[in-house]
């Protein structure tokens, strides 16, 4: 049968297949998640998941006639193993979205939507990954990636604000890319020139970092004012990137001139290579102070550790803390300079949310957050993860 329809037609079929899987997973999901105590939520998050799924299914079906590889015109028949991962990215978007028509769980079930939100910013470097290993790259996953990109980091931001985890402002950066792709739109209509972005590594890193700055920041142990800091330390890299993206679509910046090579040199050295050297010195010495202080009993942090109901949470946090000193070296001499500070978080935060807000703890986190975002800088002992992150993996 599917011999004899046409690679649309054939498409269209496997649409509805994935339909019925995707609703098959939801109703089921709804089940096993609320019992006992939360069986009164089940129906209200369903809603929300058949809304998701709704959406990522619309983009899909709308779509469909685009999945052929750039610079060829047949369409495939197959969605093909990429695809498919993305799909499952948009299935666990839904699943997500189910959170925001229920009150804020407790216990086990509050980890929930940032595991979400993590295995799909996971899978969003694998789908890329396989689509290239098996040439099935197409314009269908090019837009699928690109629409579930934004959807989920617009659903994760709306469940962070609903719960208390960001502030309402937040939202703003999850709608940045529809303002972004409306303000393109005004231009048109207006006849206004629109000029083509220059292709840029940093944009990927800085979205991909804002996908695990999202995952985190879900954690219900998370409370401002820890979150509303690390909020304001990581939307400044991203609304950079969108407005200096605007400046040039707009013609207010234009790439190639001397000016505009003479500025990105200018702040690529201060941003890129000696900010992260500075922030590696100031943060190693707060955080040897810190803990200087707390060692090996933890007494000021006992508090933040007791709340911890899940075990498994409260042994993998304690873990942190004592190999924080490990880290630190890591950290000051720059070898895996973007892990070790990822790691070291675990104490800034643990002190923001213990002992308070102090302008030591704020500078601490303001030095991890530079150099997660813009990397280890000069002199730095080793750095394999900048390669993992300007490349694309499978690509020739």
């Amino acid at each position: 049968m599917l011999d004899k329809l046409s690679p649309l037609g054939n498409l269209r079929l496997r649409w509805l297949v994935v339909c019925l899987l995707h609703l098959v997973v939801l109703m089921s999901s709804s089940q096993l998640l609320f019992t006992s105590q939360y069986a009164n939520y089940g129906i209200r998050w369903l809603t929300g998941g058949l809304l998701g799924l709704t959406i990522h299914l619309g983009i899909l079906w709308w779509g469909l006639d685009r999945n052929y590889r750039r610079h060829e015109q047949a369409i495939l028949p197959t969605l093909g193993y990429g695809n498919t991962i993305t799909l499952t990215r948009g299935l666990l978007i839904s699943l997500l979205a189910g959170f925001l028509f229920i009150p804020e769980p407790q216990s086990g079930l509050a980890w929930i939507p940032s595991l979400l939100y993590l295995l799909s910013s996971l899978l969003d470097y694998l789908d890329g990954y396989v689509a290239r290993i098996t040439n099935h790259s197409t314009l269908l996953g090019e837009l699928l990636d690109m629409e579930f990109d934004g959807l989920g980091l617009l659903v994760a931001i709306a469940v962070g604000i609903y719960y208390r985890q960001l502030p309402i402002w937040y939202l703003v950066l999850g709608f940045g890319r529809q303002l972004f792709i409306f303000g393109i739109w005004v231009r048109q209509q207006f006849g206004l020139p629109v000029y083509e972005m220059m292709p840029s590594n940093n944009r990927r890193i800085i979205a991909g970092i804002q996908m695990g700055f999202i995952s985190v920041i879900l954690w219900p142990i998370l409370a401002p004012p820890a979150t509303t800091i690390a909020c304001i330390l990581f939307s400044i890299p991203l609304a950079a990137s969108f407005g200096r993206d605007w400046l040039v679509v707009s013609g207010q910046l234009r790439p190639g001139t001397l000016g505009y090579v003479a500025l990105h040199r200018w702040a690529r050295a201060i941003i890129a290579d000696w900010g992260p050297v500075l922030c590696r010195l100031l943060g190693a010495g707060i955080c040897g102070w810190l803990l200087w202080r707390e060692w090996p009993d933890m007494h000021s942090w006992n508090g933040l550790l007791e709340q911890i109901q899940v075990p498994i949470v409260r042994g993998f946090w304690l873990s942190l803390l004592y190999s924080a000193p490990l880290f630190l070296i890591a950290f000051v001499v720059g070898y895996l300079g973007r892990v070790s500070a990822i790691l070291l978080l675990a104490v800034a935060l643990t002190e923001l949310l213990t002992v308070g807000l102090q302008p030591l703890t704020v500078l601490f986190l303001l030095a991890l957050c530079w150099v997660i975002q813009f990397g280890s800088g000069r002199y730095a002992l080793w750095k394999p993860e900048e390669l993992f992150l300007r490349s694309r993996a499978g690509e020739q």
